[in-house]
């Protein structure tokens, strides 16, 4: 599953960027979540930062990576990848792909 949103059609994504940190934004994905073993990855070409972590479910234990940048928030929920290294390099191709720059 993936949800991105993005600054110029979210105008409450607009001012929750203006008023809080991207590490306060990952923060709150993943307690939300309630993730465990959390751990940051490289975010790519765009910056901003990067982070899965192993989310319970009474269907496993699937991985949520989630990352955020200046201009957008995403998330996307992996049930069939085991390890944490290989969920960010999907979740990096996911945010490499959305991102349009001008």
């Amino acid at each position: 599953m993936l949800q991105i949103n993005a600054v110029e059609w979210d105008a409450g994504l607009a001012e929750a960027k203006r008023s809080h940190t991207m590490s306060h934004e990952m923060r709150s994905v993943f307690a939300g979540a309630r993730a465990t073993q959390v751990t940051a990855f490289e975010a790519g070409p765009w910056g901003g930062q990067l982070s899965c972590g192993f989310v319970a479910s009474a269907n496993g234990r699937p991985i949520l990576c989630a990352w955020t940048d200046s201009g957008t928030s995403a998330q996307v929920l992996l049930a069939d990848e085991e390890n944490l290294s290989r969920a960010a390099e999907i979740a990096l191709r996911f945010s490499s792909g959305s991102e349009k720059r001008g």
